[in-house]
Order: structure tokens, then sequence, then C-alpha cells
């Protein structure tokens, strides 16, 4: 036998059996049975019983509702999906006697959270709804809580991992067995969500309430507009208002922005950086220095996304030199954007009726600063020539300001305390209010009378939610009390009474309070409906706003850190001079870090061939490079003297060690999968930074492999990208003798004595040695070891050519083959036509031949 909440809760449970079930019972969210065992232990809270029934006690976890937020964050973080269950009636007006009307109002899971103290304020939390169809992959995307655009773009299926990562998804939803290459994702399997191009064209129509989908460029697109379909049926699931508040699809054209794959993104440290791989040293930590949320996220997703459309460059550029070139005006407006909140996720819970008395307060500071950088920005001189549609389609938003200047107390604690309104505001609320506090004075005073008339000074009159209000008596003078005083409760010290006259005031604050907060929460949700009519032209200033806060925060970097307006051109050159790296310059003293050039034309050549020692700067080189580009081309001034950067369409790197044990791959295997890829994927445009390749695996085959790559890349007519090629092998400085296009740089040294001192400039011409030896020295190898390296080294009858001990008996260059070839010498001699030959031709056969077999052996 269960009781009817046992029963209610079993029916509510089976609807969601993949979910956490937080079921609310008064002040509490309680869990049962598999449920509360679960949250128990990962929340670690006290795991208890309750009677359900005869002779059925089950398991009951709880956590209180005013802390619900702090407990979903840990429960989400441990990967669970929660349902939130909420009383909808009081006992009164329930549908069952004596049992409250209950039913999930919320769903979430990672992609669908919206609780600020949940999400990182500076990140988008995405949720992607994912379509593969003949080799593309469709994505729709929505971050709920600050947004009511999906946008959608169609990609490659191979590129999908590369886009994935850009957009960094909490979830992703799918009907269909996924890639491995994606598993690193939160993936849920769907397949309710996703229907037919039929049903789904129907969901959208029926959605946004029009007759066809022309008004959107997914009209003609079947895997789009599954895909926007399935994203709207889940989130409808899940919490109807995150559905509801989508007003648009917006599709995105790929070929207009740079993508970065993973290794570029990690070999570049844009998002996290250093030994220990946090933000704290990466390139975004270094350009943001955004006031608001809202261009901290802009700001992310820009330097993520770089642009390859020259006007688009040069448009941002426009306003970063107007803002850096107006210091003061710049940073009285940044003065502005500090006080302002962040209107995307204020705005989305205004009208998903989830916003707070203190969110409206932010929202009504936030409205009142608007108006203000409008002003400077019509008012500055240096700003005439500014493009007027970043500012003027500002909305100032003067009604929201002034009903929410009017309505809500600045002192105003959450909604059901009774002072989220301010006085005059409401006849009705003011007069309710009067009551209550004429019958709370009366109650004071009657406390003083009290105490005169029966002559007990310790004399109190209290109150608590389960007794109500009560006259409290010492033990010591119960013989003193009135004989109109009932009994009410008996506690260890004295007792407790009430009266007539305590009883019908008492009714009538209680009564009072009832009503007043009846009308305030109606009263606040009329408010939230009047405000929630102008949340697209909040939306809109939002987006506004993060543009403005952005290219202020690329100005002040650029003064503060000396950075230059680059040129940015249609040319396949990049010209830098005394470029530094902006991540490491910025952990040095102005004056330490030793800046380079970097030329890559027609005229010095295309391909850099860069040598020198490890710890001589050459990686810092290379990444410094690749990030000078990337902020080029986000529309940020550079760290450099002069910049001219012809647009690049991908940066490509090839930099560091790296195992994954995890799929069987060995340090050499990442490598060349890393560096095919590359070959595979750039273009005359690209810029290739290619570090050490070969390094994984036999000298020999690493030298023959950075050979042929070098080759591939300056001969191959579809490639000839401007490349940045550092090398231990040093037999490679001949190459361009033979390549017109690669040229020799090596990172300059001294040699005093046994030691090395580091210069860190990079020059023309080929480097002496690798220094290896030297450098283990620095690097505090026992000197026991050193002086053992350097016999060792001695004993090599070729140190340039890394040759073999005299003991080492000599064996052929050529690798043996998994099956038996012919040499190239045979095939030459085997191919000769001696009778056509001239003496002089056969002459320099013999020379070549004769010079094949020496490098041979």
């Amino acid at each position: 036998m269960t009781t009817p909440i046992r029963r209610q809760y079993l029916s509510i449970k089976a609807e969601h059996n993949d979910a956490l079930l937080l079921f609310r019972m008064g002040d509490f969210y309680e869990t049962f049975d598999n449920d509360a065992e679960i949250i128990s232990k990962d929340l670690d809270i006290a795991l208890t019983s309750r009677e359900m029934g005869k002779d059925n006690r089950v398991p009951l976890a709880g956590i209180p509702y005013h802390a619900l937020d702090s407990y979903l964050a840990k429960l989400i973080n441990k990967g669970h999906k929660i349902a939130i269950c909420e009383q909808i009636t009081d006992i009164e007006n329930s549908s069952v006697k004596g049992l409250m009307d209950r039913e999930v109002v919320r769903v979430i899971t990672p992609g669908t959270i919206i609780e600020p103290s949940i999400l990182n304020d500076k990140k988008n939390n995405y949720i992607v709804s994912l379509v593969l169809k003949n080799n593309i992959a469709t994505i729709a995307f929505i971050d709920t809580s600050s947004s009511n655009i999906i946008e959608i773009i169609d990609t490659p299926s191979i590129n999908l991992p590369l886009e994935l990562d850009r957009i960094n998804p909490a979830e992703i939803i799918s009907s269909e067995d996924q890639p491995a290459q994606i598993n690193e994702f939160i993936i849920t399997n769907s397949n309710e969500s996703f229907s037919n191009v039929a049903n789904s064209r129907k969901k959208l129509l029926s959605h946004f309430n029009i007759h066809s989908l022309n008004s959107f460029d997914i009209a003609n697109n079947d895997s789009q507009i599954i895909a926007c379909a399935a994203l709207i049926t889940y989130l409808s699931k899940l919490h109807k208002q995150s559905a509801a508040i989508i007003s648009n699809i917006r599709t995105t054209n790929l070929s207009n922005y740079m993508q970065l794959d993973k290794q570029t993104r990690r070999n570049l440290e844009i998002y996290n950086g250093g030994i220990d791989g946090i933000e704290q040293h990466s390139l975004l930590a270094i350009l943001d220095k955004t006031q608001t949320s809202m261009g901290a996220r802009l700001m992310r997703n820009w330097i993520g996304q770089p642009l390859i459309t020259i006007d688009g460059i040069q448009s941002r550029q426009g306003y970063v030199e107007m803002m850096f070139n107006n210091p003061f005006a710049r940073n009285t407006v940044r003065s502005h954007l500090k006080k302002i909140s962040d209107l995307e996720r204020l705005a989305i819970r205004v009208k998903n009726e989830t916003a707070s008395p203190r969110d409206l307060l932010a929202l009504k500071q936030s409205l009142q600063e608007i108006p203000n950088i409008k002003f400077i920005y019509r008012n500055d001189k240096g700003f005439e020539n500014i493009n007027p549609e970043l500012i003027e389609k500002m909305d100032d938003c003067a009604k929201e300001f002034e009903l929410l200047e009017k309505s809500i107390n600045e002192d105003s604690g959450p909604l059901g305390e009774g002072n989220v309104f301010k006085s005059k505001y409401n006849s009705e609320l003011d007069d309710i209010r009067s009551i209550a506090q004429n019958a709370r004075k009366f109650i004071s005073k009657l406390e003083q009378s009290e105490q005169v008339k029966t002559g007990i000074k310790n004399l109190k009159i209290g109150y608590n939610r389960v007794f109500g209000y009560y006259i409290e008596i010492s033990n010591s003078n119960i013989h003193n009390i009135p004989d109109e005083y009932e009994r009410k409760q008996t506690l260890t010290n004295g007792e407790r009474f009430t009266t007539a006259k305590l009883k019908e005031y008492e009714k009538i604050i209680l009564q009072a309070r009832e009503n007043l907060l009846l009308l305030e929460n109606s009263l606040y949700k009329k408010l939230l409906n009047q405000i929630s009519l102008s949340y697209e032209i909040i939306l809109n200033n939002a987006q506004l706003i993060a543009e403005l806060d952005v290219y202020c925060s690329l100005a002040h970097i650029a003064q503060e850190n000396t950075y230059i307006k680059p040129d940015i051109n249609d040319t396949q050159n990049i010209n830098i001079i005394n470029g530094r790296h902006p991540i490491i310059e910025n952990s040095l003293s102005k004056s330490t870090f030793i800046p380079n050039d970097t030329i890559l034309d027609n005229q010095s050549g295309k391909m850099m061939l860069l040598t020198g020692p490890n710890m001589a700067g050459k990686s810092t080189y290379l990444r410094q490079t690749g990030l000078i580009v990337l902020m080029a081309q986000i529309g940020s001034f550079v760290p450099a003297e002069k910049a001219s950067i012809g647009i690049v369409d991908r940066i490509f790197t090839r930099i560091g060690l790296q195992d994954d044990l995890f799929l069987g791959q060995s340090t050499f295997m990442i490598e060349m999968s890393e560096t095919a890829l590359i070959l595979r994927n750039a273009t005359n445009r690209s810029l290739l930074i290619l570090d050490e390749i070969g390094r994984g695996t036999d000298t020999k085959d690493g030298l023959a492999i950075a050979h042929s790559i070098i080759q591939h890349i300056h001969n191959n007519s579809e490639l000839g990208s401007r490349t940045l090629f550092a090398t231990h092998y040093h037999e490679l400085v001949y190459l361009p003798d033979q390549l017109p296009q690669l040229t020799n740089y090596n990172v300059e040294i001294i040699e005093d004595g046994e030691n090395l001192v580091f210069l860190h400039k990079v020059n023309k011409g080929k480097s002496k040695q690798s220094y290896g030896i030297q450098v283990a020295k620095l690097a505090g190898i026992p000197q026991k070891v050193i002086d053992s390296a350097n016999l060792y080294l001695d004993s090599l009858p070729n140190k340039a050519n890394g040759g073999y001990s005299p003991d080492t008996p000599k064996t052929t260059n050529t690798q043996m083959q998994l099956f038996q070839t012919e040499s190239i010498i045979e095939k030459t001699i085997k191919n000769v036509e001696i009778e056509k030959m001239t003496p002089l031709e056969a002459l320099n056969l013999i020379e070549n031949l004769k010079k094949k077999l020496i490098d041979e052996n």
C-alpha cells in the first residue's frame, strides 16, 4: 500500500527515467530510491528514508530549494540530467484532495543551463544539433542563455571535428552514430527529436507562425531544416520557454573566415598556454581587456575565427584605430561599459520569466549607461568619422528604464519578501502594506502595555511560522499571568500564550501578508511581461555594446603594448619588421624581448629554413609570426614596428611532441598524421609553421622526410605556401641552392669557449651546428655525461652528417623495402642509351653515379 504522494512521484518519475527527479515538497527538493542514493553520494549529503505507505520505507535525500543552483552545478558537472518538478497549485486548488498538483517544469542538461551562477560569463554555452548526410555535416547551434537565434553551418564531414572544436558545445544532440573523433563532447542520442524533412518543415512553420521558410536561407536545404527543427523539438521537451524565445535562424558562410584546427589553437596558445595549459598564459588573456561579459564572449569568438576578407578586417581596424587615437574618450566609454551587466543573459531571463528583482536592477543600471555612451560618440570630435551604425543602432530604451526606475525598490530582496516594489508604484499594494504596518505597530504597543499590565518586564511578543504570534513568559513569572491568557505552547524555561486581541491582529497581519505576496507576484509577472516586449531590442543593444567593447579592448591593448596597425592586402607576402611575441613579451620587461623581422615574399623567398640550437628561440619566433598574422586578421593591431600581411586563408602548425596513448599513436605517427593533414589542405594562401619535422624517427628517415616535404611545398603548383620550417638537420641548408623560394635563416648565438650566449636574433644564413651538447650542459646534465658525449662526438667521422663510429660496419643508405627493388643506380644504368650519348655526357653520368654511390655509403 502506497501513499497518494508516492503514487504521484512514481507517475512523474516514469516519464523521466533518464533523469534525476528533484521533487518539490515544501522548502526542499526531495529525491527518492536510486536517485536519492546517487545524490547522496555525489553531493555528499545525508541519505535517510521516509515512510511512504505501510511497511514501505524508501531512501530519501533532499536539498533546500534556495540552494538549488549550487547543487545543480555539481550534478551537471557529474554528467547528470536533472528534472525539476515543482508544486503548481496549493492544497485548496489541487485536483486531488489533500495533495498538491506537481509537474516537471524543466529538464536541465549541460547544453540547456540558464542559471547565471552555473554558467561561465565569458564563454557561450552552446547546444548543437548535428545532421550528417552525403559527406556534409550540418551544425545548428544556439546558446539558450544569451541568444534567440539559431546559427547554422554546413561543412565537409572531414572538417566536423575542426568546427566542433571552435564552437566547443556543451552538448550535441544527434540521431546517428558519431565519428570517434568527436567523442570528447557530450553527445545525447535523441532520435525522437529528429524527423523527416516534411515534418521538420511543418515544425518550423508552426514554431515561427509563418506560411513559408523563404524568409530564411535554409528554405531549400533539407539537412538544415531537419537540424533546426530537431533543436527546437529537443528544447521544447526540456524547457518550453527556451524554445519559445527562438525567433530567427541565421546561416554562416564559412568561406569568409579562417578555420583553425585543434593543433594550431594549441600550438599558438590561443585559449590556453604555458606548461600548465592555463588561460592566463594565452593570447586571449592578452587581448581580452573587455569590460562586459558580452564583450568577453565576442572577443573569444573573434580570436577563434579570424576573417579572410579585406573589407571585413579593414572595417574592424577602422574602429580600433579611432578608439586608439582618442584615448580620453575611449577610457570614458570603458568606464561606462564597466557598469553594464550581461544584457544578453538578462534579456533572456526576462523573457523566460526567471529574472530576479536584482536582475531587473542590473538591467536598469545597464540601460542607464547607453545614452551616456551615445553622448560621447556624438560630441567627441575624434569620432566624427566613425561608422554611425554601431552607435545609432543602439536604442536608448528610455521607456524601459523609466518603468524600472519607478517600480523596483533599490533595496529589494528576493521575490516573496514583500519589498520588491517602491511605494506609490501601486496604490492597492500601498494599502495592504499600510494595513500590515499598522497591525505590527499595534502589536509592538501591545507588548509594552502587557508588560505594564502584568508587571512582567521580560514579557515578549514573538512570531514563528508554526505557532504564529505569541506572548512568551518565563516560568518564574507564570503566577502573574492574567486569566484571559490562553496557553499555546510549553517550553523548557517558560510558556507561550495568546489573547483574543493578539489573535485579531495576527489575522490582519497574516491576511495582509498573503494578499501582499499574491499581489506582488502578480505585479512582478506583469512587469516582466512589459519589459519582455522589448527583449529583442535589448539583445540588439547587447550585441552592439559587445562589439564596441571589443574595439575598445583592442585599442587599449594596442596603446598599452605599443602595437601598430598592420597593412592588410591581397598579396601573398608577409613582411613584419621587428615583430614581437605578444604573450612572451608580456611576461618580460619591454626592453628585454628581442624583436625580429619576418620576410616572406617572392624577392626574399616565400619559404624560410630556420636553423639554430635549442633554447635559441626558434619556436618562439615561429609562434610569434603565426600570432601576428592571426591578430591582424581579427582586426587587431599587432606587436611590431611595421607589418604588411597578405591575406592568409589558413594557419597550419606542427610544433612540439605529443603522444596519444589512448588511440595507440606514437609521437612520430601523430607528427606524420598532422603533417599529412597540412599537405592535403594547405593552399598557396596558407601559412605553414613546421618545427623539426622528422625528429621522431631514425635520423636518416627523418632527414629524408623533411627534405621531401620542403621540396613538395616548394614545387607543388597547388601549394607554394608561405612557410617557416625550423630544423636541426643541417644537411638541409644546401636546399636553397636548388629551391629559389627557400632561404636560409639562423638564430644568432655567440660561442664563449665551451659556453653559449643566446642572442635570440634571427638573421639570414646557415647555422654552424646544433650545439646540442652545450645546451645539455646548460640544462644541468652532469659534467661526466657531457665529457663522455664530447669524446664520442670526436670519434664520429663526420659530425655534420651524423656519421658512424669507426667500429660500426658500413651499411647501405637505402632503407630496406617490404619487397626487394632495384636501386636508383641500377635503374639509371639499365635505362642509359650509350649509343646516343656524347663523351661529355658519359663523363657527367659517371660523375653523378659516383656521387650517388658515395652518398649511399
